[in-house]
């Protein structure tokens, strides 16, 4: 088979193996000018006439180059001539605090390809990602230390919360086809001479590590890929185990903390161990970028806390293991009748009631005639707040009652309350204080409502998998 025939057979069969491109798809190819990004740029337009694909092609340009502009112009004419919508977008990349510049520079990428498909109401954006990126992407992964997950490499398809579903048609095509498709086509590709630094780590592998495993292995890609598909399977298993196993660990759930018992999390087998505390590193931070096996065995034996890196922190305490990083607290909230909020991934509200329902800890009830007119919902203030429990007249510190139950320091911190000044009338979900009680005068009751919202399921995602793309 030729190179030209290779390249579009192993497209349309990875189209077909993963449900890529339906017909009437509107596919945005992100095209830097690359060998793969234009190969693949040709070969979908190729495709496209008679699968019924619409096809339209984005640059990124980073203003870092000084052969950008030049390349920008070049591919424009390209695009013209091919008769592609080709649609190019300026970016800065600014690293945020604890970002490489590398990372910025593909978080950059990424939003700026989004967005451009969200204007050409693209249904898939296809990358240009290839068999050579998957190999050096093992590989960078196996010497950072990786769990399973990461050992995947990358994967074949994404969908996105927001924004088209992101493909990699070429994944099973090596770099010497990719290359071999262009000179038929008598197409030449940028070249970027960063990728001739060999003080990047991942040239290193291109250019040293990867030619001697061919020589051990001509079918190395071949040999991978197979490796892949079985790992895969056996990811999806234990990703399926770790997701049941981690719901009746759970024991508290707030931005920037998960707590999980204990007891329960230690019976289990250190595979499922590894995978759910992945998860709740990728909830507590909001990324999985970071994690690695490293990061994983230090939170599996926090003890009595241990810094795990980028602000996280674990440790155990009274049972749980909390897994934490400091947060800005949201400002307070005004809590009025009628009127539900969210606060701290709660649903929070007062409601006019004709009675007084039970104190069941998601609810309690107050004489509406005697409560403040400035409460408000917000998180808890240990060392300034005050808290007079129901039934014990005695005012005190609410950090000194919260160590009498047993509440860690991170849990009082992300504690939901409804206070007026520094006076906490309820102790949200946990105990309601000695204000406003319901009597035989009470004409008028107000519930004090929590609704946890089911949002820690969205947080469920795939470790790893988009960590060095």
């Amino acid at each position: 088979m030729t190179p030209p025939e290779s390249l579009l057979s192993s497209i349309l069969s990875m189209s077909a193996r993963h449900g890529f491109f339906p017909p009437a798809a509107r596919i945005l190819v992100g095209c830097s000018g690359g060998a793969d990004s234009l190969a693949l740029t040709h070969a979908l337009w190729s495709l496209a006439p008679e699968r019924g694909w619409h096809i339209e092609a984005a640059y990124i340009h980073h203003g870092l180059r000084a052969a950008a502009d030049a390349e920008a112009e070049q591919l424009t004419h390209l695009m013209a001539r091919w008769g592609l919508q080709f649609r190019i977008a300026r970016v800065e990349a600014r690293p945020s605090p604890g970002q490489s510049p590398e990372e910025a520079a593909r978080d950059a990428r990424y939003a700026a390809l989004n967005a451009l498909a969200e204007t050409s109401n693209a249904t898939h954006l296809a990358l240009g990602h290839h068999a050579d990126d998957q190999l050096e992407t093992v590989l960078m992964r196996l010497t950072k230390g990786s769990a399973l997950p990461g050992l995947l490499g990358i994967p074949a398809t994404r969908p996105q919360h927001e924004g088209p579903r992101i493909v990699r048609p070429l994944l099973g095509v090596a770099r010497a086809t990719i290359e071999a498709y262009l000179e038929s086509h008598g197409l030449a590709w940028f070249e970027d001479e960063s990728n001739r630094d060999a003080a990047i780590p991942r040239n290193r592998l291109r250019h040293e590590v990867t030619p001697a495993l061919r020589t051990l292995n001509p079918s190395i890609h071949r040999t991978l890929g197979a490796n892949l598909a079985v790992l895969a399977d056996e990811d999806d298993y234990l990703r399926h185990q770790a997701r049941e196993a981690i719901r009746p660990l759970l024991r508290h759930q707030a931005p920037g903390l998960i707590g999980l018992e204990e007891a329960g999390l230690t019976a289990l087998h250190p595979a499922l161990q590894r995978r759910i505390l992945a998860q709740a590193y990728a909830h507590v931070q909001g990324t999985h970028r970071g994690l690695s096996a490293l990061r994983l065995e230090r939170i599996r034996e926090a003890g009595e806390g241990v810094d795990v890196g980028d602000g996280l922190r674990a440790e155990a305490r009274h049972g749980l293991l909390l897994l934490y990083r400091a947060i800005e607290a949201p400002a307070p909230v005004p809590a009025r009748p009628g009127e539900t909020i969210e606060l701290a991934g709660a649903l929070l509200s007062l409601k006019l009631a004709a009675e007084s329902p039970q104190s069941l800890g998601p609810e309690e009830a107050f004489d509406a005639d005697r409560l403040p007119t400035d409460l408000v919902w917000r998180l808890a203030r240990p060392d300034t707040d005050r808290f007079t429990p129901w039934g014990r007249g005695t005012s005190r510190p609410l950090a000194q009652f919260l160590s009498k139950q047993r509440v860690a320091r991170p849990l009082m911190e992300r504690q939901l309350v409804l206070a007026t000044g520094n006076d906490v009338l309820w102790i949200v979900g946990v105990r309601r204080g000695a204000q406003a009680p319901i009597g035989p005068a009470t004409q008028q009751v107000v519930k004090a409502i929590r609704e946890r919202q089911a949002w820690f399921d969205n947080a469920w995602g795939d470790p790893y998998h988009e960590a060095d793309l």
